[in-house]
């Protein structure tokens, strides 16, 4: 299970390992990558003084180290130093994520929720594309209830998961991207760690994915189902939290079948 724990902010110099002292939290904000995430969110201010570091902790007892600074209009800044993610989070279901990617920094802006998953869902049933996607996958039954769907403003890409039943009895999690013209740009599948009764290993499936994504501050609490007991239905809401970018890079890092 995901568990935040906060641990107070330091005034002074970095003299204590698990402080943040208002130097780091400047060193923090002037990086490209915050930068571009608090741009992209229209943030201006943010509360030095009430800097604190979270520890978020995944599956395999995996912790990420944030940084969290309150700013403006309610939103929270956050930085993995780990892994040098800027994140704003906005909103309830809103989100600007900044990671650096081959020498540049990849910006999203994630809208999530109901009528999200309400437009993605009425573009996958009218495309031929996606249909035979899921002949590809031999898919006999899609759960419609349990899809989830995010829209990054910046791409204009709807990344949609879609929890489905193979003709064999095994479950997948089909990722589709959505481009901005409601053209199918491509078609994963997260398989269950169990199919047709056969165990896979530990580092195959929907497991070895939510072993490898970074959850990030917004995402922690809607993540913790999927990495206690990754299964198809558990894991679409934490599939598009994560973000195009981070959940691509695990789909090609765990080799996960692509049906379109």
């Amino acid at each position: 299970m995901i568990t935040s724990n906060p641990v107070s902010a330091a005034e002074s110099d970095d003299t204590d390992a698990r402080s943040v002292s208002k130097r780091k939290s400047r060193d923090l904000l002037r990086r490209d990558e915050s930068k571009a995430a608090l741009s992209t969110a229209g943030i201006e201010q943010q509360n030095l003084a009430e800097a604190s570091l979270v520890d978020i902790t995944g599956p395999k007892q995996r912790t990420e180290r944030w940084v969290t600074i309150p700013a403006a209009d309610d939103s929270t800044f956050g930085y993995n130093t780990d892994e040098n993610i800027a994140e704003v989070v906005t909103g309830s279901n809103s989100v600007v994520r900044a990671t650096p990617r081959d020498g540049d920094i990849v910006v999203e802006d994630l809208r999530i929720g109901d009528d999200t998953t309400k437009r993605a869902l009425q573009t996958l049933e009218l495309s031929a594309e996606f249909e035979q996607a899921l002949q590809n996958a031999s898919v006999e039954a899609v759960e419609i209830d349990e899809a989830a769907a995010s829209f990054d403003r910046e791409s204009g890409t709807t990344m949609a998961s879609v929890p489905a039943e193979c003709g064999d009895g095994s479950d997948v999690l089909l990722m589709a991207e959505i481009a901005a013209d409601d053209s199918l740009k491509a078609v994963y599948g997260l398989p269950s760690t169990s199919e047709g009764g056969v165990q896979l290993q530990a580092n195959s499936g929907i497991e070895c994915w939510a072993g490898c994504i970074s959850f990030g501050l917004l995402c922690s609490n809607v993540c913790v189902p999927c990495v206690s007991v990754p299964t198809p239905p558990t894991c679409a809401p934490c599939a598009v939290c994560v973000g195009i970018t981070a959940g691509s890079a695990c789909l090609r890092q765990c080799d996960l079948p692509k049906f379109w």
